[in-house]
């Protein structure tokens, strides 16, 4: 029988799967209402042309300094690159038994069933990735056995919290709100407030 922790690790890995898919659902819907978004922004813009000329200064000038900025990061970043990929190479042994479990049970060479073999991908970019979850998520799946420890339900605890975070960053965008917006007054409203914060 599992123990509590196994048990409530489980439970949350459904919250968690809930919650990314979520953060997904609705990150797409923000990509795909974000050229709508533009384009009336623009048309906006172009009916108020003093208006325009600010947003257009204060814009190219933002740009600018964003460009100067990461090129500075580029450069601090190529040591902390290569200190991030010596960690991920690294695997813990519970890791590495987990992986070699399920690729008894997914591996082409071994079983021919498409769906098992598509897991086999999945696990093998997750062991890639050191993404100890995703590798309990498919052995739950396949009802390989694991153990759990503490710190795993921590974990978890933080990415649900980190998810939900981003959940709420992209309910709080202007594209988000002017979407979901019905009337084209509240709509311009929007529009008028993103423009306002854009020339700040």
């Amino acid at each position: 029988m599992a123990s509590l922790t196994e048990l409530e690790l489980k439970r949350m890995l459904k919250e968690l799967d809930f919650y990314e898919s979520d953060y997904e659902y609705k990150n797409e819907i923000v990509m795909q209402a974000e050229l709508e978004f533009i384009k009336s922004v623009n048309n906006f813009l172009v009916q108020n042309p003093e208006l325009k000329t600010l947003f257009d200064e204060k814009v190219q000038k933002r740009l600018e300094e964003n460009i100067k900025k990461k090129s500075e990061e580029e450069e601090l970043n190529i040591e902390v690159k290569e200190e991030e990929d010596e960690e991920t190479k690294f695997r813990s042994p519970k890791m590495k038994k987990l992986y070699r479990e399920i690729v008894k049970k997914t591996h082409p060479d071994k079983i021919r069933d498409k769906k098992l073999n598509e897991v086999y991908i999945k696990a093998t970019k997750y062991y890639n990735d050191a993404d100890l979850l995703s590798i309990y998520k498919i052995c739950s799946d396949l009802h390989i056995y694991y153990e759990v420890d503490i710190e795993d339900n921590e974990y978890v605890k933080e990415k649900i919290v980190s998810v939900k975070d981003k959940i709420n960053f992209i309910q709080a965008t202007y594209t988000w709100k002017w979407h979901f917006t019905e009337n084209e007054t509240d709509k311009n409203s929007v529009i008028f407030e993103y423009i306002k914060g854009q020339i700040k």
